[in-house]
């Protein structure tokens, strides 16, 4: 009866640490995942900045020297973009979680 529940309490210590090294693995997935995330959004944020800099400037310039004008058109296609997205909210939210849905099922897959 001892050897009984000396291997039942050696199961429940090799399960708990089972456990633990899968729940290491998870977070260290999800630290992962969410510092890639972070990394890739401010780059690209940086490179959409520097990119409408450079349009504005380049605009400034092709329109005789008034960088300021530049700069409003630039950021009048930013407004009518946002003013587009919010229009088609609906549709571009549906677009999105059906993206992340089939990626989910993709990532799943993979693993």
């Amino acid at each position: 009866m001892n050897e009984l529940i000396a291997l039942l309490k050696k199961y429940v210590d090799t399960r708990t640490e089972i456990v633990k090294i899968e729940a290491q693995q998870e977070i260290s997935k999800f630290v992962t995942k969410f510092f890639k995330l972070v990394i890739m959004g401010v780059l690209g944020f940086l490179g959409i900045v520097f990119v409408t800099l450079g349009v504005a400037l380049l605009l400034g310039d092709v329109l005789g020297g008034r960088i300021y004008l530049g700069f409003m058109i630039v950021g009048v296609f930013f407004m009518i973009l946002v003013v587009i997205l919010h229009k088609n909210y609906r549709k571009l939210s549906g677009i999105i979680r059906k993206y992340f849905n089939l990626n989910k099922s993709k990532i799943e897959n993979d693993e």
